[in-house]
C-alpha cells in the first residue's frame, strides 16, 4: 500500500512519510493526515456477500471545509477487488490488496491536499473506481492532479 501510494505521487513530487498513531503522537506536523482502516484488509479466500455500492472511503468535512481525516472501508475494497480477480490473481491477493488499498488512499489524499471533493475525468481519482482499476498495472494521477498537487507543493516551499 505505501509503495503503490508512494508510485502514483511520485509524479507530483510530494513525500509521504508514514508513523503509526502512537508514534506520531509523540511529534508534531505541519502537515498531518490521519487514516483509519476499518473491517478487514486482506482478500478473504472465500467470498461473503458484501454490498459494493457506496464509497470505499470517505474524507471528513466540516462546513464544507475537507479534513485531513479519512476513513477506508477495507471490506468495500477487498469485495471490489475479490470481484476483479481470476486465475493467479489468487496467488498474489495481499500484493493486489495492497495496491487497490494504496490506489485508494491516494485518491482521499488528493482530496484533502487540495482541499477540492472535486474528481477528475482519468486516473486514479476519478469519481468511480471499479476492481479491475483498483488491481490494473497502473493507475496513475491525471495531468490535472499532477499540476494541482505540484502547485500545492510548490507553494507550501515558498
Amino acid at each position: 500500500m505505501e509503495r503503490e501510494a508512494e508510485q502514483i505521487l511520485n509524479a507530483s513530487g510530494l513525500h509521504l512519510e508514514w508513523r503509526l498513531p502512537s508514534d506520531a503522537a509523540r511529534e508534531s506536523y505541519d502537515d498531518l493526515v490521519v487514516v483509519q482502516f476499518q473491517g478487514a484488509c486482506k482478500v478473504e479466500p472465500v467470498p461473503y456477500v458484501y454490498d459494493e455500492l457506496g464509497p470505499m472511503a470517505f474524507t471528513y468535512a466540516s462546513d464544507a471545509t475537507l479534513q485531513p481525516f479519512t476513513k477506508v472501508s477495507c471490506d468495500h475494497v477487498a469485495a471490489s477487488v475479490r470481484s476483479a480477480m481470476w486465475g493467479g490473481d489468487f496467488r498474489n491477493a495481499d500484493l493486489l490488496m495492497g495496491r487497490a488499498l494504496g490506489r485508494v488512499l491516494v485518491h482521499e489524499l488528493v482530496h484533502m491536499l487540495t482541499g477540492s471533493a472535486q474528481h477528475a475525468r482519468e486516473g486514479v481519482t476519478r469519481r468511480a473506481l471499479s476492481g479491475r482499476d483498483l488491481i490494473a498495472d497502473s493507475l496513475p494521477l491525471s495531468p490535472a492532479d499532477v499540476t494541482r498537487l505540484r502547485q500545492l507543493h510548490t507553494n507550501r516551499e515558498h
